[in-house]
């Protein structure tokens, strides 16, 4: 993976940003009526609760020009065409689905160890008695 260059001002492209406080959300609101002109917002996600914001945006950067208010907002992260939703830039693991084949396999394991652990305890309880 790439190292992102990150630099202010903004190259042109298209990013994301997670916004989370108070602070940050008015720093956002700031920003982007300064610089209106050249930033255009995509899509928002608003998950806001009474105790704290929590807004998910897609902006995209039409020139160079356009300073980034880093020190309150951090660097947007760059946000491919893949990228459309908050839930598209977590990572997760895959979800693996066994197959029938690895149950079975499961299972008749499981039952070798019962087997072996009741055959265990029968020789253990003989033995003991002696």
């Amino acid at each position: 993976m790439a190292l992102e260059r990150r630099t202010s001002p903004l190259p042109i492209g298209r990013y994301w940003i997670d916004l989370v406080t108070d602070d940050a959300v008015q720093s956002w609101r700031d920003w982007s009526k300064a610089w209106g002109d050249t930033v255009q917002v995509e899509a928002t996600e608003d998950n806001s609760t009474e105790e704290r914001p929590d807004i998910f945006m897609i902006f995209r950067v039409k020139t160079n020009t356009v300073f980034f208010p880093e020190g309150m907002l951090g660097f947007p992260s760059k946000a491919p065409s893949s990228i459309r939703f908050r839930e598209d830039t977590v990572q997760k693991p895959d979800v693996v689905v066994p197959d029938t084949t690895d149950v079975l396999k499961g299972l008749i394991t499981v039952g070798k160890v019962t087997a072996f652990t009741i055959v265990g305890a029968v020789v253990y309880s003989i033995l003991k008695k002696r």
